[in-house]
């Protein structure tokens, strides 16, 4: 039995990758003695996503009260200047100050055989604090976003922050990438050495999909990274011809109000449904027949996996994050946020039951792979 540690933002909010850690930690508490260090405030203890009892919740709150690094925070991504180059200082102080990476040290030394941190900046953390202590235990960075969304996007993440990520990371035992096309980018661009791993599934039932229903499904954040307003434009062309198929949207998040005036803009209000947060989102997926992704950048799409686990055919842009989903035949991708294309993709699928059918049912093989015992067998524990 090892005893693991996972660092992770949250575990008390809803998103995939805190579904992901808890799902995780859930399956490592089976056989190992698993901790989780959360950054959630100690006065939120909403658990969305079923943290099993064996799981012990600690607090690591390296930010709270430094006015000084949220700051500077602040200005590198108002101002993405190759700041690393330049003044590396500021960016270890903004990110991984020395007083952050002892605190994680005090936690862990000698008391754990594995720590792993989920997402980039816990993991330039751990990278630093594993430098400090040298190799005294395993440590992993477990990466939930696509390399685009790390480094490339403007102000976002690792813009411009490429320097310091590599310096801390490469302390690292292993470091867990979502799909091969980011471990390449990894290899080429940052000189490290990556492996691959899938997110797991959230749920495995016997129930699945009708595929009769002419309703199809999106959740997620309402915000502007899952691409809802192209969504809403693809769905107003298929529309024009489509005169019964109708789109359910669940979610919350700070675009709701635009993307519902932009709804009645285009004259699809009546047949579009903002149902808000929906805890049980496989019972919207039973009750559809196609499950649309409409992202501009995803990690590995925790809502797509839901999808092929309940057998349904998934329609999405050609985003990195979704080559595992075309190397096993269970979604159809499109050209990059062309809103024509993808409308007409939701016609062939509204059109044809036997290609919902066929799809769906490779869907299911694929999610199959992806049960949380099966990912398990995959880490170095």
């Amino acid at each position: 039995m090892s005893r693991i540690a996972i660092f992770t933002s949250s575990i008390y909010s809803m998103g995939g990758e805190q579904r992901v850690v808890c799902i995780m930690a859930n399956e490592f508490a089976k056989t190992h003695d698993v901790t989780i260090y959360t950054m959630d405030s100690p006065k939120k203890t909403e658990d969305y996503y079923g943290l099993s009892s064996k799981v012990t919740v600690e607090h690591y709150l390296p930010y709270q009260g430094d006015w000084v690094s949220f700051g500077l925070r602040a200005l590198t991504h108002l101002i993405p200047i190759t700041v690393y180059d330049w003044w590396p200082e500021l960016l270890e102080r903004a990110y991984c100050y020395d007083k952050y990476a002892d605190e994680m040290l005090e936690m862990i030394e000698g008391k754990f055989d594995v720590v792993i941190a989920t997402a980039w900046q816990l993991s330039i953390l751990l990278g630093k604090a594993r430098k400090k202590a040298g190799t005294k235990f395993y440590a992993i960075g477990w990466e939930h976003s696509s390399y685009e969304a790390y480094f490339e996007i403007r102000y976002f993440y690792l813009y411009k922050h490429k320097e310091l990520f590599i310096n801390n990371v490469k302390n690292l035992s292993e470091i867990i990438v979502l799909n091969e096309d980011y471990s390449e980018k990894y290899r080429k661009n940052l000189g490290l050495t990556t492996k691959v791993i899938y997110n797991p599934i959230s749920f495995w039932r016997d129930e699945k999909a009708k595929l009769y229903n002419k309703q199809f499904i999106a959740y997620g954040r309402l915000d502007k990274c899952k691409g809802y307003d192209l969504l809403l434009e693809a769905f107003a062309i298929f529309s024009k011809d489509e005169k019964e198929w109708t789109l359910k949207i669940a979610g919350t998040g700070k675009l709701e109000r635009g993307l519902k005036k932009k709804a009645r803009k285009l004259g699809v209000q009546n047949r579009v449904l903002f149902v808000g947060y929906e805890r049980d989102v496989r019972k919207l997926l039973l009750e559809s027949s196609a499950f649309l992704l409409s992202s501009r950048f995803e990690g590995f799409p925790m809502c797509a996996i839901e999808a092929c686990e309940a057998g349904l055919p998934v329609i999405a842009f050609d985003i990195p994050a979704m080559i595992p989903f075309k190397t096993h035949n269970v979604a159809t991708v499109v050209e990059c946020f062309d809103i024509e294309a993808y409308s007409k993709e939701m016609k062939k699928i509204a059109n044809s039951y036997k290609m919902r059918y066929t799809m769906g049912q490779k869907a299911m093989e694929f999610a199959e792979q992806l049960k949380a015992k099966e990912i398990v067998k995959k880490w170095s524990i």
